[in-house]
């Protein structure tokens, strides 16, 4: 197979079919990042115009070895040209919309200066000293060793005053603190506890009369957590036979990152098993919210000691952890119910995936869920099935896998139906699937 360079020499001099399999080696991550830049809509159109501009420009490449790099930069420089173009025909807005933007924001305005002015009084009421240190503290940027060291006092006594003024805050302004549980207090990084029970609780699902609803879901798919700066997501696995909790997993969105040049969110993941305990940043991910979609955009995990990176343009990247999501997910008839847990399918815009109203009982919690089931594009019995039920803000509450009979566990083929005779089945269009583990989030068990 030709090497890269070779291509583009032979392309440069006007080699059509030389350039032609540069185009089938790499359109794939020049239309990922098309789609991650500005939209599915828009792919198409840009993708042909980043082709035409590198083929008029292939004698212009100083290193043709590093012909992806380069490829990938036309198409974002496209996408530039494209966002620049939008914003333009954006500028035009009609006076009344104008008008509504400002009332909107005045409104705003104002009840955030009767909340600075509601705080500012209080802070006077609790006096100079404290008042300042709040100031200070929260305002100011102040760090305790600062403060300490400005005022000449030991770190102690700055806690214990910043505690109090706190407390005397909160009374003032009648705000009710929040009380932590006591599973949550033992979760710290390097401690053996953890805040889920030791086994499944009770799970009850019944069918709901519910008015069916749309959700807005903000999670990366099945994983749960949120890319927006201060989202936590914690969840656990049970498995059977026992159901006993196997692992649990937290995740912190901590700060903004960047990666292709895609402004998205960092998150730091620690993850817990009955062995070791937790273990602190196994995985840094990171990902990201357009306005329609919830996107990955890469991962980064120790192994044997070296940090390694995949993103959403290496060809591995999609199949460990797919695309772009649609955030809107609802019933639209996809699925048809021929009998029970059997089930026919029906051709339906992304994102309508949703199966129906449920009723879930977690223990003694009871949520109304949107059932969604997330079935591969092609159904056979070496696939997987996804069963998740999510509350109208959008959180999943429960999280179940199945698998079909001859999906692989490691190198071997199981007959999951012989596995677990006892387990839920679901049949899509003739395939059987069989339920494997559930996953609980923190919504489920009150966390």
């Amino acid at each position: 197979m030709a090497e890269d360079a070779e291509l583009v020499l032979r392309g440069a001099s006007g080699d059509e079919c030389a350039f032609a399999e540069l185009v089938r080696r790499y359109q794939e991550p020049v239309k990922r990042l098309i789609h991650y830049q500005v939209g599915a809509a828009e792919v198409e159109d840009l993708l042909q115009e980043t082709l035409v501009q590198a083929w008029r420009d292939l004698s212009r490449l100083r290193r043709p070895d590093l012909f992806r790099a380069w490829l990938l930069q036309v198409a974002r420089n496209r996408c530039r040209d494209f966002r620049k173009r939008a914003a333009r025909r954006e500028r035009v807005t009609a006076d009344e919309e104008l008008e509504a933007h400002a009332n909107r924001a005045g409104r705003i305005l104002l009840r955030e200066r009767e909340a600075v002015v509601e705080v500012e009084e209080a802070l006077e009421e609790i006096g100079t000293a404290d008042g300042d240190l709040v100031r200070d503290f929260y305002l100011g940027g102040w760090t305790i060793s600062e403060i300490a060291d400005r005022d000449r006092l030991p770190e102690g006594t700055v806690k214990r005053r910043l505690f109090r003024a706190r407390h005397h805050l909160r009374e003032l302004l009648d705000v009710e603190q929040r009380e932590r549980k006591d599973e949550m207090k033992a979760h710290r990084k390097g401690s053996k506890s953890q805040p889920f029970p030791a086994k499944r609780p009770q799970i009850d699902i019944k069918p709901s009369r519910a008015k069916p609803f749309a959700v807005d879901c903000r999670e990366l798919k099945w994983w749960f957590g949120i890319p927006e700066v201060g989202a936590r997501t914690l969840w656990t696995i049970y498995d059977p036979p026992d159901w006993k909790l196997a692992n649990a997993t937290d995740m912190r969105s901590v700060r903004r990152a960047r990666v292709h040049d895609l402004e998205g969110v960092e998150i730091e993941v620690d993850e817990w098993t009955r062995e070791e305990g937790w273990e602190p940043v196994k995985w840094t991910m990171y990902g990201r919210l357009s306005e329609m979609e919830v996107q990955w955009l890469a991962t980064a995990r120790m192994v044997d000691g070296e940090r390694r990176l995949s993103t959403f343009l290496d060809e591995e990247f999609m199949a460990d952890w797919g695309g772009p999501e649609p955030r809107r997910l609802e019933d639209k008839g996809r699925f048809v119910e021929v009998e029970d847990g059997v089930y026919e399918q029906r051709k339906v815009e992304p994102g309508g995936i949703g199966a129906g109203m449920f009723t879930i009982s977690v223990g003694d919690r009871r949520f109304t869920c949107l059932r969604v089931l997330d079935v591969p594009e092609r159904v056979d019995e070496g696939g997987t099935l996804v069963e998740a039920y999510l509350e109208k803000n959008g959180r999943t509450v429960l999280f179940r896998r199945y698998n079909g009979r001859k999906w692989k566990l490691g190198g071997e083929r199981r007959p999951w139906d012989e596995a677990f005779p006892e387990h839920r089945r679901l049949v899509i269009e003739g395939v059987t699937y069989v339920h494997w583990y559930d996953c609980l989030t923190g919504l489920a068990c009150g966390l």
